[in-house]
């Protein structure tokens, strides 16, 4: 929740979408960095951002992070 997703052009690392789970308030994405590392970001579901879409990814506050597995 403390990342904030901007479009193509804003502020943060750029990543395309590769999936996305709604939930109403908010969603999770998978996300591709151009590096090739992935994440799976937890956010606000105030707008839709399909497969495909072009993002950008910037941190607000202090960010937890756990390993894939």
């Amino acid at each position: 929740e403390q990342v904030r997703l901007d479009g193509a052009g804003g502020a943060g690392v750029e990543a395309e979408v590769l999936d996305r789970e709604y939930y109403g308030h908010d969603q999770t994405l998978l996300v591709a960095l151009a590096s090739g590392a992935r994440l799976r970001v937890r956010a606000v579901g105030d707008r839709e951002v399909p497969p495909g879409a072009r993002v950008r990814l910037a941190a607000s506050g202090p960010v937890v992070g756990w390993p894939a597995g």
